[in-house]
């Protein structure tokens, strides 16, 4: 199994569509799941509230979702990182409410998803899509998978400083 997580807008669907069609793999979303597995939809979040413990996904497929690194599905997963002003375009172009935008800056800034992803698995790959397309993405997690290559090393503290100083 392959793991990809990272916050919303990040890649996490366009990479795991890519990386399925290169090694011919079905690709899970836990997007698509969280319905099933939903206890509620929070207006105020924009988002379906649901039981990590009831998605139970095996075999030799791509899982991929924020939920990911919630949860241990396998032994890694590859946390997909982007520029927080990259980001919040991507997120603005999704037509995002400002809160939900700068939640996930935020949370992307503070490195949440890789964070809370070493909690439950053994290796935690970040791999930074700011300027890499799809394919490219893909390319690389496979080059990493090999040994070819290793993951990126990403910091956005100073993005953070930035963003704190012109709130003050």
């Amino acid at each position: 199994m392959i793991v990809i997580g990272g916050v919303p807008g990040t890649g996490k669907t366009s990479v795991a569509n890519a990386l399925g069609k290169m090694l011919k793999l079905k690709v899970v979303h836990l997007s698509e799941l969280a319905k099933n597995i939903a206890v509620e939809f929070s207006k105020e979040w924009d988002a379906f509230i649901v039981d990590i413990n009831k998605v139970n996904v095996k075999g030799n497929v791509i899982l991929e979702g924020h939920l990911t690194c919630e949860k241990r599905f396998d032994d890694k997963i590859f946390v997909l990182r982007t520029n927080p002003d990259v980001l919040e375009k991507r997120l603005k172009e999704r037509n995002y409410s400002k809160n939900k935008i700068e939640e996930n800056v935020m949370a992307e800034m503070l490195d949440y998803c890789s964070q809370r992803a070493g909690l439950f698995y053994d290796k935690v790959y970040e791999i930074d899509t700011s300027n890499r397309n799809a394919k490219e993405t893909a390319q690389k997690l496979i080059n990493i998978l090999k040994g070819i290559e290793t993951s990126d090393s990403v910091d956005w503290k100073d993005e953070l400083i930035k963003r704190v100083v012109n709130d003050m």
